[in-house]
């Protein structure tokens, strides 16, 4: 079950990470307090978060076999290095963290609905990580006429 949170947690740091801090800044501003913060320290953060959330996407893959996710979530990875460490874009970043929030959005639906999920509990795929493929190859020998 802890795979299944990965992405949920990496976006929601990076999200924080990002937004969140600057709105702190901004209100800490308007109330006089001058924050300085190292740019390079904060992308990285950023970053991390997105790339823990990438990996999350790449461990339930497992789950649901779809390709869909993990290429959104590389893209959106990306965009958020290539503004937080390239030239800074506010505009590719907002669709970074766009593409990241709509990769994890479709991770969970289609791991609530992939092949694995919809026939085992996630306590069973610690045990048997591939049932579905399992009675699946069992029964391409049967139609042969093949016995196993």
């Amino acid at each position: 079950m802890v795979k299944a949170n990965l992405p949920i947690t990496g976006l929601i740091g990076s999200l924080v990470s990002c937004y969140g801090m600057l709105g702190l800044v901004t209100i800490l501003s308007f109330a006089g307090i001058t924050v300085r913060i190292n740019d390079r320290i904060w992308g990285a953060v950023i970053v991390g978060f997105a790339a823990l959330t990438l990996v999350g996407l790449a461990l339930n893959w497992r789950r649901h076999r779809r390709v869909g996710p993990i290429v959104l979530g590389a893209v959106s990875f990306t965009l958020i290095a290539w503004v937080m460490f390239g030239d800074y874009n506010n505009v590719l970043g907002a669709i970074g963290f766009g593409f990241l929030l709509i990769a994890t959005t479709l991770d969970i639906r289609q791991c609530r609905s992939g092949p694995v999920c919809a026939q085992n509990s996630s306590s069973d795929l610690v045990t048997n990580p591939q049932p579905a493929l399992d009675i699946n190859y069992r029964m391409q020998f049967r139609r042969v006429g093949a016995t196993t």
